[in-house]
C-alpha cells in the first residue's frame, strides 16, 4: 500500500457505482438499484443523509475512497456514504414514504454532491489494507460484523483467488481465511441446501444471524465432528460420512432450535446442543437398523465434485492431480466470533493449487472457470494474450486456447527475468541467464523450475503454494509436467486436446502466472 499513489479528485456522486464486492451486503440478484435499495433497508442510509445535509458534507477525514474499473468509478470504502450522498441528490429513487424524511438540498449543496472529494487509489488490492483497519477493532467506523468479514473472503475466494493470496492481501492469517470461508459456506448450505418453509427463511438471512450463538457448536466443534461426521472439501464446501438426508435433518434440528425456536443461546452446553436425539439420529446403529446405510462412505453435500469425477476421464498418463502436504487448521481469532469454536488442530489434506470452481464445465471461457486479471499492465502482449483468452470459446477452438496458455506462459517467465536478471538489487539478481532474451537457450521449463523457482525460494517464500506447484508440475523427471502436456499437443501432427485437459493446464498454468504478475506488478509501483 503506497499512499503516495492515492490523490484527491472531485466526481459527481451520479457517476460513482457501488460495490458489487460489499461484504455488508446480501442481495440474490446484483444490480446498483439493489445494492441502493439494500442499504437503505437495512445500514440506515436515509439516517446518514440526514447527518450529511445537517453537517454540510462528509468530514475531511471520511471522503470515499474509490478505483477506476473498466471506465467506471467504483466505491472500495464508504457505500453508505455513496448511498446516503445519491439519496439526498436524487430522492425520486427513493418511494413514497421516504422521500419525505429527506431535506431538500439548497444549489449550494447539490454543487458539492456533484463536485464530492474522494480519494482515487490504482486498485483494489491496494486498498484492503486501509479498509480492513476502518472496519476492525474498537475505533473502527462501522465495525463489520462476523458474517461480513467472512463474505470478504469469500469474495475474492469465488474469483478465483487462493487462501494464502487473500490471506496475504488482507493482511491475516491463512488459517483465518480458511476458517472464514468455510463458515459462511456451511450459513449457505443452512439457508440454500435445507428445506425450509417461507417464515423460517425470514429468520434465516444470512446477514442477520447472530453468530455467537452458532460457532461454538458448529460447524467446528469437536462434538460436531463426533457426532455429525463434519469435515471439508479442498474446495472448502463442507461434507459429512452421515448419509446426507440424515446429516440434514440433523443440522437443521439443531439450527431450529438456536435460531427459530431459540431454545439454544450462549449460556447452553454441547450436551444441550448435541441432545439424545440428535446422537440417535447419526448413531451407525440407528441407521443400520433403518436401512439407510449398508457401509459408511464420505458424502461430499456440494455438488463440486463433479470435476474430480470428470478427470477420471482423463487418460492415466495425463493426470496432473497432486496433494501438497497437510495443512494444520488451528483458530487464530482477531476479534472475530466465528473462530471461537472448540480449538484443536486438524490436519487434512488440501490440494494447494487453484481452488476447483462451481460447476466450471459451464463456463464459455478458461478464465471464467480459473478468474485471472492481470494487474501488471507494462507488457502489451500479455494484455492482449490474456484479453484474447477471455474472449475466446476454449471448447470450440481447442488449439488456440492451448496456444495462448503457453505463450502466456511463456510471455511471463520471460518478463519475471528480464526484471530480475539486470535488477537494482544485486542480492535479488537472477544469474546464469543471458540478459537478451533471443540469447537464452534454456527450455521455458528449465527457465521456470531452474531459476525462478530457486528465485521466489530464496526471496518471495510467501508464495510457498506456487513453489511447490512448480516442484510437482513442472519437474524434469514428470512425465505429466504442465509444459511436456502443452508442447505435446502444440507440436503433435494428430492429437488435439479435450475441453477437461484445457481447463486442468489453464487451472495450473494462471496459478504461476498469478505469482509472477503479483510480484512484478508490485516491482512497478516502487519505482
Amino acid at each position: 500500500m503506497a499512499y503516495s499513489d492515492w490523490k484527491e479528485i472531485f466526481v459527481d456522486v451520479s457517476d460513482i457505482l457501488l460495490d458489487y464486492d460489499n461484504p455488508r451486503v446480501f442481495i440474490s440478484n446484483p444490480t446498483q438499484e439493489n445494492l441502493l435499495r439494500f442499504l437503505i433497508d437495512e445500514e440506515d442510509s436515509i439516517e446518514l443523509a440526514n447527518q450529511i445535509y445537517l453537517n454540510r458534507g462528509l468530514p475531511l477525514a471520511e471522503k470515499p475512497v474509490i478505483t477506476e474499473e473498466n471506465g467506471k468509478y467504483i466505491v472500495l470504502e464508504g457505500n453508505r456514504r455513496i448511498s446516503a450522498c445519491k439519496i439526498l441528490l436524487n430522492p425520486q429513487i427513493l418511494n413514497e414514504n421516504e422521500q419525505s424524511k429527506i431535506p431538500k438540498i439548497d444549489n449550494e449543496m447539490k454543487s458539492y454532491l456533484k463536485n464530492l472529494p474522494v480519494v482515487l487509489v490504482p486498485n483494489r488490492d491496494s486498498a484492503e489494507a486501509f479498509i480492513t483497519i476502518r472496519h476492525s477493532g474498537d475505533k473502527s467506523v462501522k465495525k463489520w460484523s462476523t458474517i461480513s468479514v467472512a463474505k470478504r473472503f469469500v469474495n475474492r475466494y469465488r474469483k478465483g483467488e487462493s487462501i494464502n493470496h487473500i490471506a496475504r492481501i488482507l493482511d491475516e492469517k491463512p488459517s483465518v481465511v480458511r476458517k472464514g470461508i468455510r463458515f459462511f459456506f456451511f450459513l449457505e448450505f443452512v439457508r440454500n441446501d435445507i428445506e425450509w418453509t417461507e417464515e423460517e427463511k425470514k429468520h434465516l438471512e444470512i446477514y442477520r444471524l447472530e453468530t455467537t450463538k452458532l460457532d461454538r457448536f458448529l460447524p467446528f466443534s469437536k462434538k460436531a465432528k463426533e457426532v455429525l461426521k463434519i469435515d471439508f472439501s479442498h474446495d472448502q464446501t463442507i461434507k459429512t460420512e452421515l448419509p446426507i438426508e440424515t446429516f440434514k435433518m440433523a443440522v437443521k434440528n439443531i439450527i431450529q432450535r438456536i435460531f427459530i425456536k431459540e431454545e439454544i443461546d450462549t449460556r447452553s452446553t454441547m450436551d444441550d446442543v448435541f441432545n439424545d436425539e440428535i446422537i440417535k439420529m447419526c448413531s451407525s446403529d440407528s441407521l443400520m437398523a433403518s436401512g439407510k446405510i449398508k457401509n459408511v462412505e464420505m458424502v461430499e453435500v456440494t455438488e463440486n465434485i463433479k470435476w474430480n469425477k470428470n478427470q477420471k476421464n482423463i487418460r492415466d498418463n495425463k493426470e496432473t492431480e497432486s496433494t501438497f502436504g497437510k495443512d494444520e487448521f488451528t483458530s487464530h481469532n482477531k476479534g472475530n466470533a466465528i473462530f471461537n469454536g472448540e480449538q484443536k488442530e486438524n490436519k487434512v489434506s488440501e490440494r494447494k493449487h487453484n481452488r476447483l470452481a462451481t460447476n466450471i464445465e459451464s463456463y464459455v471461457n478458461l478464465t471464467g472457470a480459473f478468474p485471472f486479471t492481470n494487474k501488471y499492465q507494462k507488457n502489451k502482449r500479455i494484455n492482449v494474450l490474456l484479453n484474447e483468452l477471455k474472449n475466446i470459446k476454449y471448447k470450440e477452438y481447442r488449439m488456440a486456447a492451448m496456444y495462448l496458455i503457453r505463450s502466456l506462459l511463456e510471455t511471463y517467465t520471460h518478463e519475471y527475468i528480464d526484471h530480475f536478471v539486470d535488477c537494482s538489487d544485486q542480492e535479488q539478481r537472477i544469474k546464469g541467464v543471458a540478459k537478451v532474451r533471443s540469447k537464452r537457450n534454456q527450455k521455458l521449463r528449465d527457465l521456470i523450475y531452474n531459476n525462478i523457482k530457486d528465485h521466489l525460494t530464496k526471496f518471495y517464500a510467501e508464495f510457498d503454494e506456487e513453489i511447490k506447484l512448480i516442484e510437482v508440475m513442472f519437474s524434469e523427471n514428470n512425465n505429466t509436467s504442465i509444459t511436456k502436456i502443452i508442447n505435446f499437443y502444440i507440436h503433435s501432427q494428430t492429437q488435439v486436446p479435450d475441453y477437461l485437459e484445457l481447463l486442468d493446464a489453464w487451472k495450473k498454468v494462471s496459478s504461476i502466472l498469478k505469482c509472477m504478475d503479483d510480484i512484478l506488478y508490485k516491482k512497478t509501483l516502487q519505482k
